[in-house]
């Protein structure tokens, strides 16, 4: 609130112009003055001058000026936030500040101008934010403000710094998959396929013993492979979700496992068949 007197003796003021801070000069009755202070709106905390100019019905004008001091509310404190996390996954930021205010949380990326979200604590002053979407991978920072019921507002908290890694997933529809399982399935298939020419070949140079003696160890080697697939499978899948906020491995993660182990398993029954017919194709003794 401005509260400001001005008097002409002669003609009587017509109007005011009043200008606040940065904001834009507002033409302001001397009915609306006589009836109680001039309400500017809520302003920024720190230090604005108020301009007042006073016209008369002549068209001269006398101006007055004085600073003020806008005092802030207390800062929101955030609770929790990752400092670190992976473009699949969402920024999650809470705090805590006044009940039922408006909070406005910054987020920059690199250099880039920030971005401001809106949105309310509940009645006992707590907030959660929830990134839109996911993020790129790089540094990001944020800021938050409150501002109460009568429109005060808070000073920004200090800059926090988020670094988004980029994910070692790959998708197939919804079903994220480590790109290292799939360079070892890509591994290993080229290895049973050297197997099985080098067993087609050698099979006119050694003995029926020597042969069903190696495809016995191909068939253990696949299995020990196998079986190593399996637990990267798992491993890369909780890794993926000790980065959710909330500890757990979601409903996609799941279904990737399932669908991975699925694959696994037909891929194990179907070289097992491959070299087991191998084995059947050698001449009988």
């Amino acid at each position: 609130m401005v509260v400001f007197e001005a008097t002409d003796d002669l003609s009587g003021i017509d109007y005011y112009k009043i200008k606040v801070g940065d904001n834009d000069f507002v033409d302001v009755s001397p009915d609306n003055i006589s009836h109680g202070p001039y309400v500017a709106g809520p302003l920024d905390p720190g230090s604005h001058v108020v301009l007042v100019q006073a016209f008369d019905r002549a068209g001269n004008y006398t101006t007055g000026s004085k600073e003020i001091t806008i005092l802030p509310i207390d800062t929101p404190v955030v609770d929790e936030y990752q400092r670190t996390l992976h473009t699949v996954d969402f920024l999650v930021i809470r705090g805590t500040t006044y009940p039922d205010a408006l909070i406005t949380v910054f987020l920059q990326y690199k250099s880039e101008q920030p971005k401001s979200f809106v949105i309310s604590s509940n009645n006992i002053g707590k907030f959660s934010f929830v990134s839109d979407d996911h993020l790129k991978d790089g540094p990001y920072r944020f800021w938050v403000t409150v501002t109460d019921k009568t429109g005060a507002k808070s000073l920004p908290t200090n800059k926090y710094l988020v670094l988004v890694e980029r994910d070692s997933f790959i998708y197939f529809g919804d079903i994220p998959v480590s790109i290292l399982v799939i360079l070892l399935l890509l591994v290993l298939s080229l290895l049973v396929a050297i197997l099985v020419v080098i067993l087609i070949y050698r099979n006119s140079f050694v003995s029926r013993r020597a042969l069903v003696c190696e495809i016995t160890e191909a068939k253990a080697s696949v299995h020990r492979t196998l079986n190593y697939l399996r637990d990267i499978v798992r491993r890369q899948v909780e890794a993926l979700g000790e980065l959710r906020t909330k500890h757990e491995i979601i409903q996609g993660e799941k279904k990737a496992v399932e669908e991975i182990e699925r694959n696994l398993g037909q891929a194990e029954r179907f070289l097992h068949k491959e070299i087991q017919d191998i084995e059947d194709s050698l001449p009988k003794k």
